[in-house]
């Protein structure tokens, strides 16, 4: 129901104070009255009971901290009676150990253990340096001779030539001359001495040393080899391309296989004119088949 003052469905009639009670609120008119004057205060009413507390407000600002007050202290009472011996408390943590203190005097040697078990092997450690040479002991007893070994090839074919006095050759440009050979050793073997060359009576590898030495002294080089036939061999030269002096040394070797018949001799090149020497040899040996 509303209580608001309405007006009745017939605006004719006036307002009234409120609607019928049996009026309900869709036939009574919606629309509201003007407002009255304000009637007179009414009688105050009993207290009600106090409401329950309300919620706790925030804590205030702390004051500023009083002034210390004046101390006072009172004269000592008597010693009251001992009290009876309380309960033994718990145990407390343990200090910080103290500092060691000094060292007592060695007591006597016990008696020596029984021996432990033997530890297992340690890694081996690094080799030490080399030790000083000992002293070197007695010489031992003969081996046993050994078998014979085989039997080595027999030189079949030698000789020695030279020439042991002063000598010269003519040298054409660009071309060599021969080393003169003019004597023979004691031991010959299959070898003959023939102008100047040696010819050898056999087939097989042959081993030639040779050296000649110079007697002049010139600023023009020369060079010098051995032949065989008449053909160089190759690697068997010797070279003094600068100032030649007395006593210049040319000397070379060769392995080659021979065959019988075919010489071996010396040649002297490089040089244009005349060459002088004081000496020259030729070894030739037959070292293998």
């Amino acid at each position: 129901m509303n209580n608001k003052p309405l007006c009745n469905q017939n605006i004719n009639q006036g307002c009234i104070n409120s609607c019928n009670n049996s009026c309900s609120e869709f036939n009574c008119n919606t629309r509201v009255c003007p407002p009255g004057p304000i009637g007179p205060r009414g009688v105050t009413g009993a207290t009600g009971e106090t409401g329950p507390v309300g919620a706790t407000g925030p804590t205030g600002v702390t004051g500023a901290i009083g002034p210390t007050g004046v101390p006072c202290t009172g004269t000592t009472g008597d010693t009251g009676a001992t009290g009876a011996t309380g309960a033994t408390g718990a145990t407390g943590a343990t200090g910080a150990t103290g500092a060691t203190g000094a060292t007592g005097t060695t007591g006597d040697t016990g008696a020596t253990g029984a021996t432990g078990a033997t530890g297992a092997t340690g890694v081996t450690g690094e080799t030490g340096p080399v030790g000083a040479t000992g002293a070197t002991g007695a010489i031992g007893d003969t081996g046993v001779t050994g078998a014979t070994g085989a039997t080595g090839p027999s030189l079949t074919a030698y000789g020695f030539y030279y020439t042991n006095t002063t000598f010269s050759v003519n040298v054409l440009l660009g071309s060599y001359a021969q080393i003169p050979l003019n004597n023979q050793g004691t031991a010959i073997l299959n070898e003959t001495l023939n102008n100047s060359t040696v010819e050898v009576g056999l087939d097989g590898v042959y081993q030639l040393d040779y050296y000649v030495v110079s007697s002049i002294n010139t600023t023009l080089g020369a060079d010098s080899r051995l032949t065989v036939d008449g053909s160089p061999i190759l690697g068997s030269g010797s070279n003094v391309l600068a100032t030649i002096s007395s006593g210049t040394t040319y000397s070379g070797q060769a392995i080659v296989r021979l065959t019988a018949g075919q010489a071996v001799g010396i040649e002297i090149g490089g040089i244009v004119g005349v060459f002088l020497g004081n000496s020259s040899s030729l070894t030739v040996v037959r070292i293998a088949d």
